[in-house]
């Protein structure tokens, strides 16, 4: 049996129809939600709900975790989930399925995900040990490695970090151009599986399929994290002129997750550029709304971010004919260049903005280039060769113990 553990994540229910389409192992699925609250995102009725805080929820887990054949991690933020990775056993088989946000932190990431006014608030609302520790980092860094990390001691949060996802015997990126970095900052030696959280037969409703994007609004970011670099995507785009564009252009904002003293940032600095013409979403959408009501009336989409993220976001965008404008230093623009997708550049178009726009031929290229990377089959060949290499581990452990014994 494969484990598969997990949060209560609108990802989830994809990823479980792909593992069961598979179906090359018996596979359980445990959300980790505490008792007290409804779970809303995840619909499939097949999971099995824990409580991880509750300590016999905890030890039921391990022992489990422990008899299985493997056990993926959907994403590693959760503080549970970092201590079932300390306390299983060491032949435990324990594959990462990294979203992103649990890779891209630590010292000496930040002047490669944020850009400069980003990073000045950020620093700015940070504790005076943080960018000191930031800055060791970056300017000595074998000072940082030896005397600071024993000054810390064990506990200090990135040695850790690095520690347990070293433990993972493999793992998983949402983007092929990312394993060189998880290599690279984790130290990770293990082998990277490819895996995608879903084609784009799930990621876009059948009722829209053949439609392209209808509305003239503009559409900034994915969420209240510094890492969309809002301020600066802002900034741009007060200087095209948007105000005197007419009264039908709207400015998409999604902050409806992530942190809300920077949530109240950005309503006050997009307010002040393009009063009027703002709209905050700040509660959660269900997704074929989110689509219908955002995603196809956004003609221009803005995503400002240097690191992996909204990828789901950028490829119904495309698919619908949008505009996509993308940081030069994004991973996700190196991924599409490779696949030859028509995009814009933050940078370089933005200022171009009015007269920009995909032709019929472009966005029909861009489709049946996502196509051969995201069509059904392939990700499920994807999940397929993703299973097997899990049971190829297991049965490495098993022949070593036999060896041994």
């Amino acid at each position: 049996m494969i484990i598969h553990l997990a949060t209560d994540e609108k990802f989830i229910d994809i990823a479980i129809s792909l593992f069961l389409e598979v179906d090359l192992d018996e596979h359980l699925f445990i959300i980790d939600h505490p008792a007290s609250l409804p779970i809303t995102h995840v619909k499939n009725h097949g999971i099995q709900r824990r409580d991880l805080s509750d300590e016999r929820d905890f030890s039921d887990v391990v022992r489990m975790i422990n008899e299985a054949s493997a056990t993926v991690f959907h994403g590693f933020f959760s503080i549970s989930f970092q201590k079932l990775v300390q306390t299983v056993s060491a032949k435990a088989i324990l594959h990462w399925n990294s979203w992103g946000g649990d890779a891209y932190f630590g010292p000496g990431m930040d002047e490669w995900i944020y850009q400069t006014e980003t990073l000045a608030w950020l620093k700015k609302k940070r504790s005076l040990a943080h960018n000191f520790s930031d800055l060791l980092y970056r300017y000595f860094p074998v000072f940082f490695s030896h005397t600071y990390r024993f000054l810390k001691g064990k506990s200090f949060y990135y040695t850790k970090a690095k520690a347990l996802r070293q433990r993972f015997n493999s793992f998983s990126t949402i983007l092929p151009q990312e394993e060189k970095i998880y290599r690279q900052y984790w130290g990770l030696k293990t082998p990277c599986l490819p895996f995608s959280y879903g084609s784009i037969a799930q990621y876009i409703p059948d009722n829209l399929k053949d439609r392209r994007v209808i509305g003239s609004d503009i559409l900034i970011g994915n969420s209240a994290t510094p890492t969309n670099n809002h301020i600066e995507a802002l900034t741009g785009l007060n200087t095209v002129g948007i105000l005197d564009f007419g009264n039908s252009i709207k400015i998409n904002l999604p902050l409806n997750y992530g942190d809300t003293q920077y949530a109240q940032e950005i309503s006050t600095h997009a307010e002040k550029f393009f009063e009027g013409k703002v709209r905050i979403l700040s509660d959660f959408m269900p997704r074929d709304v989110y689509h219908d009501q955002i995603l196809y009336q956004s003609r221009h989409v803005i995503m400002n971010h240097h690191r992996q993220q909204a990828v789901g976001n950028c490829l119904v965008s495309l698919w619908a004919g949008a505009n996509l404008y993308l940081n030069d230093r994004s991973v996700l623009a190196s991924f599409l260049k490779d696949l030859g997708v028509f995009f814009f550049c933050v940078e370089k178009d933005l200022q171009k903005f009015q007269g920009l726009g995909l032709s019929l031929e472009q966005v029909e290229e861009n489709r049946d280039k996502l196509n051969r990377y995201y069509s059904h089959s392939i990700v499920l060949e994807r999940t397929y060769k993703l299973t097997r290499g899990l049971l190829s581990n297991h049965r490495n452990v098993l022949d070593q113990a036999v060896e041994e014994s």
